[in-house]
């Protein structure tokens, strides 16, 4: 009984930040492109921490497009499991920008201050789940014979990326919602691109996993889809966006304009154009 409050005061106070979210990624970003420097700029690097998922497109269409370079950007990718681990080095000054899940986001941020340094900001990029735009799904083995109901035996194995994000908070509104519910939810840590591997070869039961990997993975036919569990929860989901530290705006606010600019220069791309097209230009 306690769990299942948790996770509707939880929901609530997701619902609240995500608004404040959006609205201050609105802010920043209008404010930091109104108008582009006309004295001559240095050359910079910039430290992402991501994820190789299609949320993260923008980041290859910028570089295969030679958006960042035009903006006189190098682009630095360090790929991480998530942003749980992702947002703390970012904390630590070791990136400058890092993608993560807006609950990582929220958890950490309940700690500080509005004016703490490592506070962190939503920069640019929110990505939504939705019908017609959905990346997120739990699979499993076609030969397993599981169904929905069975997910309350503890044995049951979940992979997700890491625990204290937005995988772990939909997983477990996801079974509430569908009054499935477990002493112990048997939650293993598994990098996206290795979670169909770790299925196939019986590492896990349910794998909470993303595109690029779900609808591959269907046409592969070892694979079921078991539920799309966001869309379940909720019709529009924010899930995730590029964040930066206080500190680190504050003093970079010339380096954020230059990459929201090439930043939305690859969103257009990427709305203007087929999938296909998006993913020859990621591998060219």
């Amino acid at each position: 009984m306690i769990k299942k409050r948790w996770i509707a005061i939880f929901s609530v106070l997701l619902v609240i930040v995500i608004i404040v979210l959006v609205l201050r990624n609105w802010r920043h970003s209008e404010e930091l492109t109104t108008s582009k420097e006309s004295q001559s700029v240095l050359p910079i690097k910039l430290k992402i921490g991501y994820m190789p998922i299609a949320e993260c497109a923008h980041l290859y269409v910028g570089i295969a497009k030679k958006y960042f370079e035009q903006e006189d950007i190098e682009i630095e990718l360090y790929q991480m499991k998530g942003g749980a681990v992702i947002l703390p080095v970012l904390q630590k000054g070791d990136l400058d920008i890092g993608f993560s899940n807006v609950v990582s986001q929220i958890i950490l941020d309940s700690k500080l201050t509005k004016n703490d340094p490592y506070y962190l900001i939503s920069l640019i990029g929110a990505s939504y789940e939705r019908p017609g735009n959905s990346n997120h799904a739990l699979l499993v083995r076609k030969d397993s014979g599981l169904s929905i109901t069975d997910l309350g035996n503890s044995e049951i194995r979940f992979a997700i990326n890491t625990t204290h994000n937005i995988e772990e908070l939909m997983l477990r509104r996801f079974l509430s919602i569908k009054n499935v519910y477990s002493k112990k939810l048997n939650l293993v840590c598994i990098g996206f691109p290795e979670m169909l591997s770790a299925l196939d070869r019986g590492g896990a039961d349910v794998v909470s996993v993303v595109e690029p990997f779900i609808e591959p993975a269907l046409r592969d036919g070892r694979f079921s889809l078991l539920a799309r569990q966001y869309l379940e929860v909720s019709p529009e989901t924010l899930v995730a966006t590029y964040a930066v530290t206080k500190k680190w705006l504050d003093n970079n606010n010339d380096n954020a304009k230059r990459f929201i600019r090439a930043f939305k220069k690859a969103d257009e791309f990427i709305k203007n154009n087929e999938v296909i097209v998006v993913i020859e230009n990621l591998n060219s």
